[in-house]
């Protein structure tokens, strides 16, 4: 049994006047806002947070914030108004549930980026909200019931970032042991700089990032020592199961930073080997791996790599040269049962395509995908928006089926430029010899498709 429910009372569509470009949206219950598209900006008097399609924020009853859209575009936002409840009783013959909002976090909570799941699911409550009845409880309720469920256990298991959250505070702490570590710093110290005392700032920094300040402080100590003072060999292991990476015998593993606001995982890595925590998805390819050659003396030879690398490319475009001067266009997608990801240059091959070789991508695509720097999740139906000249199409579901070079999916089958299927397993990783092995796939359907 459940001992905490939170039950939908109401989904809906904020609803924009025509030629306002903001609104005054206040709350009787405890309401989860979040935009399907586009981006907003909510100020509530004191801050203001951008939100974009993979977060969503939580407002309690008596919290009114206002609403502005991005750029005079008014996008849809799913508002979700709903109540929680927790076992009080039971026995064997009834379980008598009690309003109870203390599981929720405080008013004003943001997410960090949710998976694409989420966003697939709002969409999905927000379609089927408008279609349903509103009477009495039907099958339909009840489905909507199951997807809000889903809905709620995503967003509530990610832990804000510093960046994100709704009392600057916390972020003022953050930042103060980023710049000072080498430095003495005490708790009463960071206390009074937020303006909390001591044991409340303990609770409250703990709650946020989940860990102790101690503890907290203690891991960028010892990270930014490792990155200056590292020699020594590593194995590096990425999509990681605990018991393999074990049997591995690292001498060091490294995480992304991220890994701080899910502390179980990062202390289980701990318990394997020495973790160095590095910022992800901030640096190409190339830079990372000279980073990474580095912390571990190992410069000489991630310069060999990356001069072989590069004359690799080089080859590569000039076999191409045709294509890429006629001004062709390319993209990453990944076909996935309720839609379509398209990948921005951090992952599965595409800087291959964009900072390599030299590919133009379409300008949705640049606008929406590179420009922001996060990958998009769309509905299949969409994908004529995003179309290129070359589409490079993983397919990521569990049963792939027949069709158009091996996708089934019929926005594939239609699409208007040539369309190659990469596995999955060989597009997974962007480290530098993945990097490697993908050009050569990548060219290989380039020219082929070129022929075509």
């Amino acid at each position: 049994m459940d001992s905490v429910l939170h039950v939908l009372k109401e989904c809906s569509l904020l609803a924009w006047e025509k030629g306002k470009p903001s609104l005054e949206v206040a709350f009787s219950s405890p309401t989860m806002l979040a935009p399907l598209s586009g981006r907003m900006r909510m100020q509530d008097g004191k801050r203001t947070v951008w939100l974009g399609p993979e977060q969503i924020v939580l407002l309690r009853p008596g919290h009114s914030v206002t609403i502005c859209a991005d750029k005079n575009e008014s996008p849809p936002v799913c508002r979700l108004s709903f109540e929680s409840y927790r076992l009080a009783e039971h026995d064997d013959e009834q379980l008598v549930y009690r309003n109870d909002r203390s599981c929720l976090p405080a008013s004003g909570w943001v997410t960090n980026r949710l998976p694409y799941r989420a966003n697939v699911l709002l969409n999905e409550l927000s379609h089927a909200c408008q279609q349903a009845s509103a009477h009495g409880q039907t099958a339909e309720q009840k489905q909507h019931q199951r997807l809000f469920k889903e809905m709620m256990e995503l967003a509530l298991q990610y832990e804000i970032t510093p960046e994100l959250d709704w009392e600057p505070s916390i972020q003022k702490a953050v930042t103060y042991i980023e710049e000072n570590y080498r430095s003495p710093i005490t708790r009463p110290e960071l206390a009074r700089l937020a303006g909390f005392h001591t044991s409340y700032f303990s609770t409250l920094f703990a709650k946020k990032l989940g860990w102790g300040y101690s503890e907290y402080l203690n891991r960028v100590r010892i990270d930014r020592a490792k990155e200056h003072l590292l020699t020594s060999a590593m194995t590096v292991n990425g999509a990681y199961d605990d018991e393999q990476l074990a049997n591995l015998k690292a001498d060091l593993v490294l995480a992304p930073t991220y890994f701080y606001y899910t502390p179980g995982r990062m202390k289980r890595l701990q318990n394997i080997a020495p973790v160095l925590a590095l910022e992800w998805d901030k640096l190409d390819p190339l830079a990372e791996l000279r980073l990474v050659g580095k912390l571990i003396g190992r410069e000489r030879e991630a310069e060999r790599w990356i001069e072989r690398y590069q004359a690799q490319v080089e080859t590569a475009r000039k076999q191409l040269q045709k294509l890429i001067d006629r001004g062709d266009t390319a993209a990453v997608y990944e076909l996935r049962h309720d839609g379509v990801f398209i990948w921005n240059k951090t992952a599965r091959g595409a800087y291959n395509l964009y900072d390599a070789l030299g590919f133009r991508p379409p300008e949705s695509v640049h606008r929406d995908v590179l420009v922001p720097g996060r990958h998009l999740w769309i509905a299949a139906d969409r994908l004529p928006e995003y179309a290129a000249d070359h589409m490079f199409v993983i397919d990521a579901r569990d049963d792939h089926g027949a069709g158009v070079h091996g996708l089934s999916l019929p926005a594939f089958e239609k699409a208007p430029g040539q369309v190659y299927a990469l596995e999955l397993n060989e597009f997974w990783s962007s480290d530098g010899l993945a990097l490697e092995r993908q050009l050569h796939i990548q060219t290989n359907c380039l020219l082929r498709g070129g022929a075509e």
